[in-house]
């Protein structure tokens, strides 16, 4: 007898070779117990007919049929990785370094679309379902002291197929959750080198990619999309600042270019030389848009909210990079 019981829920999902054709699961999906889920989208259009009656509604019509997934979870360098292919860069391999470190390094492609897509399975001990051709659309990574750092991924799912999951995957180890208090954002001018000088009064922020996906249905029988292609993207950040500086919000009025790297930092890597830690550098080039204050008990907040830019030394406008141990990003 199912029970509906949170406790057994599973998701899990495999990257697709070709977009929109379904593949069977490869690895688990670590998201919040409860929140991480999907939605089924059933689009019904009423039909206002003239009846000679008060009755509103006689007949409807199903239109269009998708899902969605929201995925809360906690930032760990080994699932952020693999993450990475779907909202940042597709195909990206680890460069070996230090005898047990790979890094994984996701600059946007700006001229062609090069992420990939992915099959879903949700389970519950009610039904499995598969949702095949998930578009990675919004990825939020927030942190603040004394908390672990959180991540949300938000992904649009072409239809929903009532099926058995795959089963025998087994859960991965060495997922090491960052801790907010690990944080570290160094702030630069333009023209020069990101990842030098250290903020000292950053008290929490949040990274925000929306690849802007527009799924597309082309005329062929069916109630979803069979395509899809994205608008322009690009990476927003906010910090929230202890105001015992004017600096930063004088970059605002001054409209003065921010290089801002943004670094997690885990336990060390086992077996690597020099002892190199498990890492995540965001790095962001642009302006700060608009600033907000606010009173945190006994201090004074400033919300620094920025948009990314193109820099022309970098040649591109953000770039992720991460250190783990895996070989591969199955």
């Amino acid at each position: 007898m199912a029970t509906g019981a949170l406790a057994l829920e599973r998701l899990q999902a495999g990257l697709e070779a070709a977009r929109g054709t379904p593949v069977a699961a490869t690895r688990r999906v670590y998201g919040e117990r409860g929140p991480a889920f999907w939605d089924p989208t059933v689009k019904k259009e009423f039909l206002s007919e003239a009846m000679t009656s008060y009755i509103k509604n006689y007949r409807h019509v199903i239109v269009e049929q998708s899902g969605k997934l929201t995925i809360p979870a906690w930032l760990t360098a080994s699932d952020l990785a693999w993450w990475g292919q779907l909202f940042w860069k597709g195909a990206v391999t680890g460069v070996l370094s230090a005898t047990t470190v790979y890094t994984y390094t996701f600059a946007p492609t700006a001229g062609s679309d090069d992420l990939k897509t992915a099959t879903f399975e949700t389970f519950t001990d009610t039904q499995g379902w598969q949702i095949p051709f998930c578009l990675a659309d919004k990825l939020e990574i927030s942190w603040q002291g004394s908390q672990a750092v959180r991540m949300t991924a938000e992904l649009f799912g072409q239809q929903f197929i009532a099926q058995a999951v795959t089963v025998a995957i087994g859960d991965r180890t060495v997922l090491n959750a960052a801790a907010g208090t690990t944080a570290q954002v160094f702030i630069d001018n333009g023209g020069g080198t990101i990842g030098t000088t250290a903020a000292p009064n950053v008290l929490s922020g949040k990274l925000t990619w929306q690849n802007n996906w527009m799924p597309i249905i082309h005329n062929k029988g069916q109630l979803y999309y069979d395509d899809a292609v994205r608008e322009p993207r690009s990476l927003a950040i906010e910090l929230d600042i202890h105001y015992n500086s004017n600096t930063e919000l004088a970059t605002l009025l001054a409209d003065t270019e921010r290089l801002i790297r943004v670094q997690f930092t885990g336990p060390v890597i086992a077996g690597s030389a020099g002892n190199i830690p498990e890492s995540v550098k965001a790095d962001f080039y642009g302006f700060q848009l608009d600033a907000g204050f606010s009173p945190n008990k006994a201090i004074r907040v400033v919300k620094m909210a920025g948009e990314s830019q193109y820099d022309t030394g970098a040649t591109f406008d953000w770039q992720v990079a991460v250190a783990n141990s895996n070989v591969t990003l199955p």
